[in-house]
């Protein structure tokens, strides 16, 4: 009996559209990517110094211009999952303490080809996307699994 309501649960989670857990398992790779005149490695914790904006300059002095993507987009919610864990569900507050300070949350852009377009004009940017979509006007800095 449990069985079968199990798997009457996963039937019905897919047709309206509900994740199950094997649907948000599906692996995702990203790949931070900056301008390709600032190829430089970073690690996962620098990026995520880099996005709560506790490091808002490049090593050479200028100021980084860190860009997100949609709230629902699938490369945002892995980007969270996996750089910021179990401090993704303080974000909000973060940021709302953070905006009476004059600081506010990264850009938020609406596509990835948009995230790949501003990244690809402004040399102080980075971003994230899925890493299929890397080409050569853009630089990984990191690759998160």
């Amino acid at each position: 009996m449990r069985r079968l309501l199990g798997t009457w649960l996963v039937v019905v989670s897919l047709l309206v559209g509900v994740p199950t857990s094997a649907t948000t398992e599906q692996a995702i790779e990203l790949a931070v990517i900056v301008h390709p005149s600032r190829a430089a490695t970073l690690t996962a914790e620098t990026v995520k110094r880099i996005f709560t904006k506790r490091q808002r300059f490049w090593d050479d002095g200028h100021p980084i211009v860190a860009i997100n993507q949609e709230v629902a987009s699938p490369a945002r919610e892995a980007f969270t999952r996996i750089v910021f864990g179990a401090e993704a569900a303080r974000l909000p507050a973060y940021w709302n303490e953070q905006y009476f300070h004059g600081v506010l949350p990264p850009i938020t852009l609406g596509s990835e080809e948009a995230v790949v377009r501003y990244v690809t004009s402004r040399p102080d940017a980075i971003g994230y996307v899925d890493a299929r979509r890397v080409d050569a006007s853009v630089a990984v800095a990191l690759r998160l699994p």
